[in-house]
């Protein structure tokens, strides 16, 4: 079955136009066009969302068992938790800390409440959503898409990327169905604890980056494509698995149409490199995070970046650090030999 991000959220709900959303496509890299939101339906803007959830913080087993996939380099990759923020016929929209999750099912996902905890990966052109109560260390739902690879011609198990690796899932009653898929096409599956494949769904979501999460969390991404449009404060990035609009609220805002660009998120940090189409040596750096002096002198500040945590001069920009203190937002520009251009306070 196909699995995206929409940037519509589905055929059911149209979001503003340019409001939101990556879109994933695991069978296609075609974006879907923006269209205008029924005015039966109207959600608020993601800039309007209620302050980021403190379950975001949670650690349950599922996320923590994904440290091996983080380690990677992998791209696309993401992960990020969020808990359920409002509910709808089909829909379940959740506060992660880089903006609104939406999950779109018409045959799943009609038992949950608001407690319920949510993580979200994406692996290259696999994926898997896990769904937790609150409190509780245990998924009380899983599903996973991907390219599916049946090990033995019988076709009684399918192996399915996981957040834990690589794993063989009984097929169970579903058997013919899965055999059934076109070659190479990704399906969307449903597995219990029990490793058998219990569902096949019409899964999708839709993810918005409109912030730098402010406190300490789990996310962490990295996904690169060239700039495709820049309209109402959002840099609309096209990558290998659809668009990702990014809001200028988290201080990018040197993009042009047609350079390329990677952006990271690690915790509450994030890094952005500019290049021109097709060149490996990026023109701008941007890194954002939380202020920090590495030594009393408060002459260099100590930032994270995709290689590790660097220090940078703090010399010319005395007068903009002079009014902040220790863990506010700051941004760091570089240029394309890593010296430092300006350094601004963050959002």
């Amino acid at each position: 079955m196909n699995h995206r991000f929409l940037l519509c959220c589905g055929s059911a709900l149209l979001m503003l136009a340019f409001g939101i959303g990556l879109i994933l496509s695991a069978a296609s890299a075609q974006a879907l066009p923006a269209a205008e939101e029924p005015a039966s339906i109207q959600e608020p803007a993601p800039d309007a969302l209620p302050g980021q959830p403190e379950e975001a913080t949670d650690q349950t087993s599922s996320e923590t068992s994904a440290t091996t996939a983080v380690a990677e380099d992998v791209d696309p990759w993401i992960q990020v938790s969020g808990t359920v923020w409002r509910m709808k016929p089909g829909f379940v929209f959740l506060r992660t800390p880089v903006g609104l999750l939406t999950l779109t099912c018409q045959t799943c996902l009609r038992d949950l409440r608001g407690a319920h905890h949510v993580t979200l990966w994406i692996h290259g052109s696999h994926g898997a959503v896990d769904i937790a109560a609150k409190g509780q260390d245990k998924s009380v739902r899983r599903y996973l898409w991907g390219p599916p690879v049946f090990p033995s011609p019988d076709k009684k198990e399918v192996l399915l990327w996981t957040p834990e690796g690589e794993r063989a899932f009984a097929t169970g009653a579903l058997a013919a169905k899965l055999a059934s898929q076109p070659a190479g096409k990704p399906v969307t599956v449903e597995v219990n604890a029990a490793g058998t494949v219990v569902g096949l769904h019409n899964l999708q979501y839709d993810l918005q980056i409109s912030q730098v999460p402010n406190q300490s969390n789990r996310t962490e991404m990295k996904i690169s494509g060239s700039v495709a449009k820049l309209k109402a404060g959002y840099t609309f990035l096209r990558t290998p698995v659809g668009i990702l609009p990014i809001s200028s609220k988290t201080g990018l805002k040197q993009a042009k149409v047609g350079q390329d660009l990677t952006l990271w998120i690690h915790d509450t940090n994030m890094a952005v490199e500019l290049r021109p189409n097709g060149e490996e040596q990026p023109t701008v750096r941007l890194l954002t995070g939380k202020l920090a002096y590495a030594t009393p002198e408060k002459r260099e500040l100590t930032l994270w970046t995709p290689e590790g945590e660097q220090q940078f001069p703090a010399d010319q920009a005395r007068g903009t650090l002079a009014g902040l203190k220790e863990g506010s937002p700051v941004i760091v520009e570089l240029n394309g030999k890593g010296s430092v251009v300006e350094i601004r306070k963050g959002h």
